[in-house]
């Protein structure tokens, strides 16, 4: 009787142990099928941020940067100065503008936004696209910090364009340089020296820029 008893006390744990390891399985499969589709659905949603990019409307406000710091950096830099202008004031400040400074910020806060909760491949955004972000950030930084402070007749938004500045702040770890590096392995092929002489060429330029907006 007791070698009955422990062959079923044997089979039953067997049988315990083979349904601890299906439940195991079957729950790594979920998990893998799980990961296989979220890889998926951030290629996609990157690619869809990519496409905007590429778009006609997103040229025309990059295009539209680059002309109203162009022709109103001097008074950008007075205001930076003021300190009493917020983003949402810009369109009525300069009546051509018509919402489209406000426009392009909005489009790089809602990149940041998804960058930062891993729901596209920021980094791989980044890549052709930091140059002109970095430029809006700096130009108009000021304006999204006065628009976060409290007025009588609005609510207080104390993360209003967040993403935008996490956004920024990544891209102060990671050089556009490194990003293609990473990117484009053929990038890799030139000299180490090559490679210092663009980042310089990227820094002075980025520093003759923050000084045209007045940025420090």
């Amino acid at each position: 009787m007791p070698d009955l008893l422990t062959t079923i006390n044997i089979i039953a744990n067997v049988a315990t142990a083979l349904g601890f390891f299906l439940i195991a399985f079957a729950l790594l499969l979920q998990y893998k099928q799980y990961r296989d589709a979220r890889a998926v659905t951030i290629r996609e949603a990157t690619w869809t941020v990519f496409e905007k990019w590429w778009g006609k409307e997103l040229a025309d406000l990059r295009e539209y940067f680059y002309y109203f710091i162009e022709h109103h950096s001097d008074e950008l830099r007075a205001l930076r100065e003021k300190g009493d202008i917020g983003l949402g004031q810009v369109k009525d400040h300069f009546p051509k503008d018509q919402g489209r400074l406000r426009d392009l910020t909005y489009f790089f806060d809602q990149v940041g936004w998804l960058g930062a909760h891993g729901l596209i491949e920021v980094d791989y955004i980044l890549g052709p696209m930091q140059h002109v972000m970095r430029r809006v950030w700096w130009a108009t930084d000021f304006l999204i910090k006065n628009q976060r402070k409290l007025s009588e007749d609005r609510w207080l938004d104390p993360v209003r364009h967040w993403g935008l500045q996490w956004l920024f702040e990544r891209s102060e770890a990671k050089s556009q340089i490194k990003l293609l590096k990473k990117r484009f392995p053929k990038l890799s092929l030139l000299s180490d020296a090559h490679l210092q002489v663009m980042e310089k060429n990227i820094r002075d330029d980025e520093n003759r820029f923050k000084i045209k907006v007045g940025y420090s």
